[in-house]
């Protein structure tokens, strides 16, 4: 991914409604929160969908970031990999996981993103076997293949690569095994959505909460 964009620019008008809609609130019950007709609602939910899709499409897969650092560390190029892993699975079967892992800056703060990010990469070589296989999406996300595995052991890889990376960088973590055959590319597109979405819904939680101190 070529980068991810700071966020979905939504109008307060069209944060507030979302942020109703993804508690669960119908549109009659929005409207007279809010104080607005339903066609208005409705037309805020449909202009801060289309922008929350158009920011997640400028946050789709792109360009490897593939540094120095990263093939020091072994991590391969997206097409290396899925070579790598289409030959795996070949002889694994859908005994495999797939964890993508984001790392969101901490804009309080100045920092060397390139240090930040390979001390990330670091950590991340330092919690996998040497059978894993890693590549990039972008300078902040890592694709990581878990093959042979079960379960509760992705619970603990989890567990490691979030809690012990010791940077002030926020860490988002999906995993997902294959269903009904899925392809490894299927899987790390669904988790990398995953991502976006629980980045999304913190960012409107977040700001939903800034207003509300004012």
């Amino acid at each position: 991914m070529a980068h991810k964009p700071a966020g979905p620019r939504l109008s307060k008008r069209e944060r507030d409604t979302l942020d109703l809609i993804i508690q669960g609130m119908p549109i009659d019950r929005v409207s007279k929160t809010l104080r607005r007709s339903p066609k208005l609602i409705e037309r805020y939910v449909h202009q801060g969908l289309r922008k929350l899709e158009n920011w997640s499409a400028e946050a789709a897969l792109g360009p490897s970031h593939n540094s120095a650092q990263d093939r020091e560390l072994g991590f391969l190029r997206p097409q290396e990999a899925e070579r790598a892993i289409s030959r795996i699975i070949s002889a694994v079967g859908p005994t495999w996981a797939c964890l993508v892992l984001l790392a969101i800056p901490d804009k309080s703060r100045s920092q060397d993103r390139l240090v930040v990010a390979d001390a990330i990469g670091r950590h991340i070589k330092r919690g996998l076997r040497g059978t894993d296989v890693v590549t990039k999406w972008g300078s902040t996300e890592w694709v990581i293949f878990l093959p042979r595995i079960a379960p509760a052991p992705i619970k603990k890889v989890i567990q490691r690569l979030r809690d012990g990376h010791n940077t002030p960088w926020a860490v988002y973590i999906a995993a997902r095994q294959p269903q009904a055959g899925e392809s490894f590319g299927v899987v790390a597109t669904q988790c990398h959505q995953q991502l976006l979405a629980q980045y999304v819904a913190e960012d409107l939680v977040s700001y939903v909460q800034s207003t509300r101190e004012r």
